[in-house]
């Protein structure tokens, strides 16, 4: 696989939206989401441990930022109206887009390497879950950001390394994928 710019991953990103293969095969990958999202570990009442992200990687590799961003967005919404656990907030939309976009930016079209995943997951966790969403949560939940910090990367550093591990295993499965499949 070449390595291609910034702007041409998204552009081809986009234009992979209008494919329907790149629907179909995005919307059984929401699905899988939300059936991997609400089986959850509880690490205590308010942290819990999913495998969800797994699908959304998975989109970024295939499909590229774009389509990996409506992919978080779409699923976002879609669990707050199937599974909700409390009032809707498009701060977590934005951040599930975020993601999608920021592992379509590592992944998309690369030989996907070690190195690739730790930086990747560093990224999203850092900005997307220990920074927006703990944001957003401070927002909606009437904490003050700085007493729910420490915990939020207490757990995500706990998590890195079981999220480096499963990304790493889905870039190896994905990459035995036929060519005819990775359209």
């Amino acid at each position: 696989m070449q390595h291609i710019s910034v702007g041409s991953s998204f552009s081809a990103s986009a234009s992979s939206l209008r494919r329907t293969y790149t629907l179909a095969l995005t919307g059984v990958l929401i699905a899988m989401q939300l059936a991997l999202s609400s089986v959850a570990v509880y690490v205590t009442a308010d942290m819990r441990i999913t495998f969800g992200f797994l699908t959304i990687a998975a989109t970024a590799t295939l499909f590229g930022p774009v389509v990996a961003g409506v992919h978080g967005a779409l699923a976002d919404i879609l669990a707050c109206f199937l599974f909700p656990a409390g009032a809707y907030f498009p701060g977590y939309t934005l951040t599930a887009l975020l993601v999608g976009l920021l592992y379509g930016l590592f992944f998309y079209r690369r030989e996907v390497r070690l190195w690739h995943v730790l930086v990747a997951q560093l990224v999203v966790d850092l900005l997307c879950h220990v920074l927006l969403n703990t944001l957003w949560r401070s927002m909606t939940g009437g904490s003050a950001m700085m007493a729910l910090l420490p915990v939020r990367l207490l757990k995500n550093a706990l998590c890195y390394p079981v999220n480096c591990a499963l990304l790493y295993f889905l870039h190896r499965l994905l990459r035995r994928l036929p060519a005819s499949l990775k359209r």
